[in-house]
């Protein structure tokens, strides 16, 4: 099932979602649950009394790790604005679709399907910001990793123009350790930004000690933040700009 978002990140799920539909019956009526995947599983059957134990076992799986509630979506109250309301909260949006409101078996399984498939969403989320690589690991940079795995690209890309301004101290000084720093700070968050961004030509534009890899490294900077913003259009004359000035440079 493809989930779609209307708020939040599909690739890093918060845990936790509204999930609303709309009524097939009632022009403008909606109808909403609420998503959580618990950050630890639990074992039901230790808080059942032991005669229900049997019966629970044979339902098996006995733990609970994610789960909607209601278990059938609700109305929801006229003025009230789905998207408004999971930006107040910090919760995902996601949309289910359009659903008949008297279809109560159609409507727990449609919200089975989605408790399973953001689950999955989240669970592989989790699992890709805990793959800290070995490299990462025994550079002291496990935390900062898993930190990136989660950020906003607003917020990755307001880091890496610290760490670019952090690196142009380093060249301007002749700074040798700090340079070195900076750079493998760079190169761990660069494994958490698009290929396109262009990370290693930004670290080779700003390495130059001229005040043209200064301009240059801006433009990198300013390439990746429309990039993040798809405004494809200013693009063109961005790429122009940084051609002419590393041909000045021979080339970065």
């Amino acid at each position: 099932m493809n989930l779609d978002f209307e708020h939040g990140d599909p690739k890093a799920p918060k845990g936790h979602a509204l999930v609303y539909y709309r009524s097939t019956e009632a022009p403008g009526q909606l109808l909403m649950t609420y998503v959580v995947v618990l950050p630890v599983a639990v074992n039901v059957s230790k808080y059942m009394p032991p005669f229900l134990a049997p019966q629970l076992g044979a339902l098996a799986p006995a733990e609970l790790s994610s789960f909607a509630f209601p278990p059938v979506p609700e109305l929801l109250e006229a003025d009230v604005s789905p998207l408004a309301l999971a930006k107040a909260r910090g919760d995902d949006l996601i949309f289910g679709g359009a659903v008949s409101p008297r279809d109560v078996t159609g409507l727990l399984g449609l919200v089975n399907e989605a408790v399973q498939a953001y689950a999955e969403a989240y669970g592989t989320s989790h699992q890709a910001a805990s793959m800290v690589t070995a490299e990462e690991a025994a550079s002291g940079h496990a935390v900062t990793a898993v930190l990136y795995a989660f950020m906003e690209p607003q917020e990755k890309l307001k880091e890496l123009s610290q760490m670019v301004g952090k690196l142009r101290l380093a060249v301007e000084t002749r700074d040798a350790a700090l340079r070195r720093e900076a750079e493998e700070e760079v190169r761990v968050l660069g494994r958490y930004l698009p290929s396109d961004y262009r990370i290693e030509r930004l670290l080779e534009a700003a390495g130059q000690p001229k005040a043209a890899g200064a301009r240059l490294a801006q433009l990198y900077v300013e390439r990746c933040y429309k990039l993040s913003r798809e405004e494809y259009r200013d693009l063109g004359a961005l790429d122009e700009e940084i051609l002419a000035l590393e041909a000045q440079q021979g080339g970065v």
